[in-house]
């Protein structure tokens, strides 16, 4: 939230390019609004553990991912309108891209997670399995893989 919140006052003062139209100021704006809330989410999230309060817990990490996903692609469309309104500036562009591709991925990672939690399949669950194969120590021939019973 404080590097959007900078951007947003350093454009302001001229130090870095300037937004040309209200929808940029809006999109920076919707942004840092984004972060905002993935922030709230996220300290929210800090104060109800899984064990105690699972649906605290997990309604909290969706609105922590959600204000991510938000600042994410508002971000990204602000940028384009950069690039798009200031042609001769190459770095805007690569900027645009970077950003869309980190939340692209963000995005899918959230969504990947959102469907192993409403299957019920936790990460906790592949540690906690039944190992298929040991090791035993055979003397001098060293370890030696057998499936365990």
């Amino acid at each position: 939230m404080g590097t959007l919140v900078a951007e947003r006052w350093l454009r302001h003062r001229g130090r870095l390019t300037h937004e040309s139209t209200t929808a940029q100021k809006v999109l920076a704006g919707l942004a840092i609004f984004g972060s905002v809330l993935g922030g709230a989410g996220l300290i929210l999230l800090a104060g109800f553990d899984t064990k105690r309060y699972t649906t605290l817990h997990r309604l909290f990490l969706g609105l922590f991912m959600l204000g991510v996903a938000l600042s994410a692609i508002f971000t990204v469309i602000e940028y384009l309108s950069l690039s798009k309104h200031n042609r001769e500036n190459q770095t805007l562009m690569w900027s645009a891209l970077s950003k869309a591709l980190v939340a692209t991925v963000l995005i899918g990672l959230a969504i990947a997670m959102g469907v192993c939690l409403s299957r019920g399949l936790e990460l906790g669950d592949l540690y906690r399995a039944e190992p298929r194969w040991k090791v035993r120590e055979t003397g001098t021939q060293g370890p030696r893989m057998e499936e365990a019973r």
